[in-house]
């Protein structure tokens, strides 16, 4: 599953740090394929696969992460090819459910009537504008920034896998 804010720390509070350590915990940093639902519970429409993902693997104890992204990567097939993250600080900083998802439906809501109904369902990704397109290079920034400032504070903090929306065009 992507990888929401603190999943790791969730996962730890909940399991206990014993089964933490002698688990393979992974997320990824986005899903796989996009998909739109066609049957609510039975049936969707793959629309594309995504070339390449981020994966973040804590490894239990022993055990080797590229071991665990090696299974991974049998199990959804050779594509979307899937690459190891840096830790989960850096999936959580740049998930775009915290990034993408609430600036491009705050774009495209922003000058709609929501108090009536939409004639047809509205197209996520198709409706982002421009000003949307400079709300995400503005909230990325910021996310950078937050990188820029934990890298300061702590030298040895690898966030490689913190990207700038603009990198993901």
């Amino acid at each position: 599953p992507p990888g929401e804010g603190g999943f790791d720390l969730a996962v730890n509070y909940t399991l206990g740090n014993t089964c933490f350590k002698n688990s393979n915990v992974f997320a990824l940093e986005t899903l796989p394929w996009a998909c739109r639902i066609v049957e609510y519970g039975k049936c969707v429409e793959v629309l594309g696969t995504k070339k390449m993902i981020d994966v973040v693997i804590s490894p239990k104890t022993g055990n080797d992460a590229q071991q665990t992204l090696d299974t991974l990567q049998h199990l959804i097939g050779s594509s979307p090819g899937l690459k190891l993250a840096s830790n989960f600080l850096a999936i959580t900083l740049m998930n775009i459910n915290s990034v993408w998802h609430p600036t491009i439906s705050y774009g495209f809501y922003r000058n709609k009537d929501v108090t009536k109904p939409f004639d047809e369902p509205p197209l996520f990704y198709q409706g982002a504008d421009s000003f949307t397109g400079e709300k995400l290079t503005k909230v990325s920034d910021e996310v950078m920034e937050i990188g820029r400032v934990l890298r300061e504070k702590y030298p040895g903090l690898d966030l490689s896998s913190l990207y700038h929306v603009s990198e993901w065009m």
